[in-house]
């Protein structure tokens, strides 16, 4: 009856030497996987560091220009307003050679009593007339230079007409002379002929 049934194999038993070897290689197996995903952990933590540190890098930067970019427009703004005061000074300055001029006094003794010298005090003396036969308005000045009502009186040899000054003009002229009399706007008054 038992003819057809195969003999059962005899379970091989394992030494126990076998056994912890196979343990011990497990093991080490189980290791090396914890390892390699700490040092995928490692590198995927460093690589999100790197890129956070990249994005604030490029986010500072970007303030800076930012910054960079609206104090060069302060500065811009700043020297602007600075030319145009020191342009307005220089104006002023220019009048009170001119007027100073006017009294009769040389270029010289205008060099002398601003303490300047007579080629700058020339060029002062240019500016105002400039700006006076041109029309432009020199600050303090009422701005009714005429170009061809100064030029003709000029060239026929008749009284030049002293343009009539603002108070501030005129007390910048009186502080140079240190005198209380200031000619009156409008006031006409004879002048040699300027070579």
């Amino acid at each position: 009856m038992n003819d057809n049934i195969t003999p059962r194999r005899a379970r091989s038993t394992r030494s126990p030497e076998a056994v912890e070897r196979l343990r011990r290689s497990r093991d080490r197996i189980r290791d090396r996987r914890d390892a390699a995903r700490r040092r995928e952990q490692a590198v995927s933590g460093a690589v999100k560091q790197y890129i956070t540190a990249w994005q604030e890098i490029t986010s500072i930067e970007q303030a800076r220009e930012d910054r960079i970019a609206a104090l060069h427009q302060q500065i811009t703004a700043a020297k602007e307003r600075a030319a145009t005061e020191i342009a307005e000074h220089r104006q002023r300055q220019a009048l009170a050679a001119a007027t100073i001029r006017e009294q009769g006094n040389t270029d010289d003794d205008v060099a002398d009593l601003l303490e300047i010298t007579p080629k700058q005090a020339r060029q002062l003396i240019a500016a105002a007339n400039d700006a006076a036969n041109t029309g432009a308005t020199v600050l303090g000045s009422t701005g009714d230079r005429g170009k061809a009502d100064t030029a003709n009186k000029r060239a026929e040899g008749g009284p030049f007409v002293r343009p009539g000054f603002t108070r501030s003009a005129t007390d910048t002229a009186r502080k140079v002379f240190h005198r209380s009399e200031t000619p009156q706007p409008d006031e006409i008054q004879e002048f040699p002929e300027r070579g």
